[in-house]
């Protein structure tokens, strides 16, 4: 006699099956519906759901982006054959009622719209990938014509610097290039030189009592700043550097310290400056970046005589602050005094200041927001000390390079790099 179960006996075999089951099923459940995967679809974050929630997900938020720990993904979502295959073998009844029950019109209409907007947004990709692929290629072919072009042009005009020609044997030009080097204030007294057919043997020779006579000097400030600036050609007997190219061609190791260590370590280029350099660069830079002109009047009744290695409080005040939060900044307020020496290149160092800071708020912002901050902080370190120990070999090997290559690195740093910076920061953004 066939026994036949009671409704009562049949839910409770379904339940006990479903329970043994619920280890599996909950490997393939998909987090949107929390059911069994259909077409089970993994994004580039490694969690899959099924097809037809990943398109409802995108066509109701408009976003390209994990629903579970919201990784933007790319392309067009594909089905996981493996995955789908298991799902087959392992839970095959299941899995048709679960395709029963979502095979409707309305379902049909999300996967189609779906399927149409990735591929169209996939041309679209595809099509600015292409562009900025141009565009970059481009832009790097006219970046390396250009770098060559300077690395060889500044190499041949080195030699006719003044930094390399006494000051005994400086004609009227070379006078008149000195004296224009010093500032705009000293173009009303450069006519005396031809008047006066002042060469470098003649201008060592003025002193506080010739100063009017020869140069027609009649500001006291104006006549201090000339003679400390002829008492500083008598001492070393050739001009110092007084802008970029000179000071690269006089020191070409310090020039490419400057540029790669300010443009990617600034707060530790400072720190060693302070410690090492403090009244040859430090103290210059502070007295530049932070000067006199924005300190109150009271701080300065205290001060009745500010020698040059004296920094005042307002000063560590001022400095502090924005060498913790804004290194760039003090670089960009050093550079914009250089503004009319060097025209171009200050607007391309003001321009990559701008970047960089907002290149560094982001990267920390990254660090709180994600999960995973300390992992990357500590990634990002291990990258710090791997930079140190490849600064350390090639200042090692720097006696052997040759200087056109040299020349070339620093140029990249100057200008190219600027174009890698605003790459990086559009990418960060895209994701």
């Amino acid at each position: 006699m066939q026994m036949h179960e009671t409704e009562d006996d049949t839910s409770l075999r379904k339940r006990t099956a479903y329970e043994k089951e619920e280890t599996w099923d909950s490997d393939f459940s998909c987090s949107c519906c929390f059911e069994l995967m259909v077409e089970p679809t993994t994004l580039i974050c490694g969690h899959s759901f099924c097809q037809l929630c990943v398109a409802r997900w995108f066509l109701q938020s408009h976003k390209r982006e994990c629903p579970q720990c919201r990784c933007t993904w790319i392309g067009n979502p594909k089905v996981n054959i493996s995955l789908r295959n298991m799902i087959e073998k392992m839970h095959g009844s299941e899995l048709q009622d679960r395709l029963l029950q979502i095979n409707t019109k309305e379902s049909q209409q999300a996967l189609s719209t779906f399927d149409a907007a990735m591929t169209k947004q996939g041309r679209d990709i595809t099509r600015q990938s292409t562009g900025r692929g141009f565009c970059s290629g481009l832009c790097f072919a006219i970046a390396i014509i250009v770098i060559v072009y300077l690395s060889w042009y500044w190499r041949s005009s080195d030699k006719e610097l003044l930094i390399y020609k006494p000051v005994s044997q400086w004609d009227e030009k070379d006078v008149k290039d000195w004296m224009a080097s010093l500032g705009s204030w000293t173009d009303q007294y450069q006519y005396m030189i031809k008047e006066k057919s002042l060469v470098g043997s003649l201008l060592l020779g003025i002193d506080n009592q010739t100063i009017h006579e020869s140069l027609n000097v009649t500001n006291r400030l104006h006549a201090g700043a000339l003679l400390n600036a002829i008492a500083t050609l008598k001492d070393k007997g050739v001009k110092r550097p007084s802008d970029l190219w000179e000071f690269k061609a006089l020191y070409p190791g310090w020039a490419m310290f400057f540029v790669y260590g300010l443009r990617d370590f600034p707060r530790t280029v400072f720190v060693y400056l302070y410690f090492f350099q403090y009244n040859d660069t430090f103290l210059p830079f502070l007295h530049d970046t932070c000067s006199l002109s924005s300190i109150a009047d009271s701080d300065l009744q205290s001060h009745t005589v500010l020698n040059s290695d004296e920094v005042l409080v307002s000063q560590w005040a001022e400095f502090i602050p924005k060498f913790i939060f804004l290194p760039y900044m003090l670089i960009a307020e050093f550079t914009w005094n250089w503004m009319d020496i060097h025209y171009w290149t200050s607007r391309f160092i003001l321009v990559h200041c701008v970047i960089l800071t907002f290149t560094e708020a982001q990267t920390f912002l990254l660090y709180i927001k994600q999960h995973n901050g300390l992992q990357l902080l500590k990634e990002d370190l291990k990258k710090i000390v791997k930079f140190y120990l490849s600064v350390g070999m090639f200042v090692i090997i720097w006696p052997i390079v040759p200087s056109f290559l040299c020349d070339c690195l620093f140029y990249v740093a100057l200008y190219f790099s600027l174009y890698m910076a605003v790459e990086q920061l559009t990418r960060s953004w895209r994701e």
